[in-house]
């Protein structure tokens, strides 16, 4: 659907103290608004947001858009384009906004500059202004101020306020914003007229507001209903995040290792599903430190706000997973870039503001975001560590007596600065190590049985709701695992290979409904397609 265009004043921000900005306006532009992001575009592609968006008192962005009106309405019948646009300057010119926050809530006012010899507009921290014109401004400004004051203060009656509510709307039908706080504390104040004065409503502190806490055995019985025999991982993975949530010890980096496909990813997705907290998975390898190739800390970090909708809150308590971290360190320590990437990490576990941003280069729009409460994960294969890492064969004449299955030795610190060529930095902030086992032909079959995600059990679903039993045997089971091993893609690839094996026979099946009642697959299926067996429905 085509959008309408619009005419917005562009307005410049002034910082007059911490959490308090004026706006002033500089130019006028026609072009669109996106109704969900609330961005206005111009027409040769600027991009501008609301003064509306509360995230702008804490950006370095200098403009932002206000008073918007159809371009069309404007027109009407008497103006043409240009005179539209001329009569929409001529009364947007001299009114400037207010915007603060107060007790973490939005404060906007709009005031008219006519009384004022030289507008906001014009005034610059660059140029020399006369005393009587500063004098005048800082009048004004006190005048504002005072007034926030006593609306939060309560020292305006009901109809004290309704006064000043309408006069702020003769103003102008579309700075209806400017007087949200006041209808609020109207609205406040009409309940108070209706309950007893002693009914009062409790806060909520920041830390009732996010309750870290969480049943231990219940995340952990429901994550083990996905990923399969990787118990001791899981349970050590909840009992770190329980451990930085509630205790004020220095927060650790926590390093997630294990081969291709046996589940770092999935392991994540389900904890943070189940602990209720928001994720960002960030791909390590597309990573950069500024002046290189690739995308930004920022860049990842505004990702998550939105998919958060844009709740900063939510964000800074989400669980970050940097993923195949161990390529930043496998191109010798001569990698510049990639040694930077690593000391990324540390500035981001040590809680820092960052301000993300859709785009660092064009910073186009950006937001405080801090990763003190963040839990950070960083994982990767790191095959050149676990390589070997096995306890020694016993030697000499008792060997054959000795003799007993080999055990993996865990791996140190220095293993991973050696072999994976992580610095000693990065190791000394990430010393928690969590391993998850590698997938023998024992676990893919308990994946492939039990898995609630299981591509062999979806399949069986999918069958049945055409009223059809899907019957696998042994020798099919067998072959599927022995090609997933084949393929070292771990349990990611037991889903192509099912789906690959029962096309066909669910081709059959639908193009034949109601006429069979069970189709079974055997080892000659995994092989070839075509090898499965019906069993027509009796008549």
């Amino acid at each position: 659907m085509e959008q309408d265009e619009v005419i917005v004043t562009v307005m410049q921000k002034h910082y007059i103290k911490e959490n308090t900005l004026i706006y002033s306006m500089v130019d006028s532009k026609i072009g669109t608004i996106d109704e969900k992001t609330k961005i206005f575009k111009d027409k040769v592609g600027n991009e501008y947001c609301s003064i509306e968006d509360m995230d702008l008192l804490f950006s370095e962005i200098p403009f932002a858009y206000a008073n918007v009106a159809r371009l069309q309405e404007i027109k009407g019948e008497h103006f043409n384009q240009e005179e539209a646009i001329i009569y929409y300057e001529e009364q947007c010119k001299n009114f400037f906004f207010y915007v603060s926050l107060n007790n973490n809530k939005p404060f906007y006012l709009a005031f008219n500059t006519n009384q004022l010899k030289q507008s906001v507009q014009e005034i610059d921290e660059t140029e020399v202004l006369e005393i009587e014109d500063v004098d005048e401004y800082d009048a004004l400004i006190d005048k504002i101020e005072n007034l926030i004051t006593g609306v939060e203060n309560d020292e305006y009656t009901l109809e004290e306020l309704e006064d000043i509510h309408d006069s702020l709307l003769d103003s102008r039908d579309v700075l209806d914003v400017a007087t949200e706080t006041i209808e609020n504390k109207m609205e406040l104040l009409e309940e108070q007229q209706e309950e007893p004065s002693s009914v009062k409503k409790e806060k909520t502190s920041e830390k009732d507001q996010f309750d870290f806490s969480f049943d231990i055995n219940e995340v952990y019985h429901k994550v083990l209903e996905t990923l399969i025999a990787q118990d001791e991982a899981v349970r050590r993975m909840l009992v770190e995040f329980s451990r930085m949530d509630n205790s004020d010890y220095q927060k650790k980096g926590i390093l997630l290792t294990g081969s291709t496909g046996v589940g770092k990813t999935k392991m994540m997705q389900l904890l943070a599903k189940y602990l209720n907290r928001p994720m960002l998975i960030i791909d390590s390898t597309q990573l950069t430190s500024p002046g290189y190739t690739g995308k930004d800390i920022e860049e990842y970090l505004w990702d998550l706000y939105v998919a958060c909708e844009k709740d900063v809150k939510k964000a800074e308590r989400a669980i970050i997973y940097f993923d195949e971290i161990d390529k930043k360190g496998s191109n010798g320590k001569g990698d510049v870039a990639g040694q930077a990437v690593l000391n990324v990490l540390l500035k981001f576990l040590d809680g820092t503001t960052y301000s993300a941003c859709q785009s660092v280069q064009l910073n186009v729009r950006s937001v405080n975001i801090n990763t003190a409460n963040m839990l950070i994960v960083a994982g990767g294969a790191f095959e050149d560590v676990y390589h070997n890492m096995y306890d020694k064969q016993p030697i000499g004449i008792f060997a054959k007596e000795q003799k007993v299955q080999q055990k993996r030795m865990e791996p140190q610190a220095d293993d991973f600065v050696e072999k994976a060529l992580m610095t000693k930095e990065f190791m000394g902030r990430f010393p928690i190590v969590i391993h998850l086992n590698d997938l023998n032909e024992a676990i893919f079959r308990r994946i492939l049985l039990e898995s609630n995600e299981s591509p062999l059990k979806q399949e069986q679903s999918t069958f049945e709701k055409l009223g059809t039993k899907l019957t696998v045997l042994d020798s099919y089971l067998a072959k599927v695992i022995e090609k997933a091993q084949q393929k070292k893609t771990g349990a990611r690839g037991l889903a192509g290979i099912v789906a690959n094996s029962t096309w066909k026979a669910y081709d059959d099946v639908l193009s034949n409904k109601d006429h069979y009642e069970e189709v079974i697959l055997s080892a000659d299926t995994v092989e070839n397609n075509e090898n499965y067996q019906l069993i027509k429905k009796k008549a």
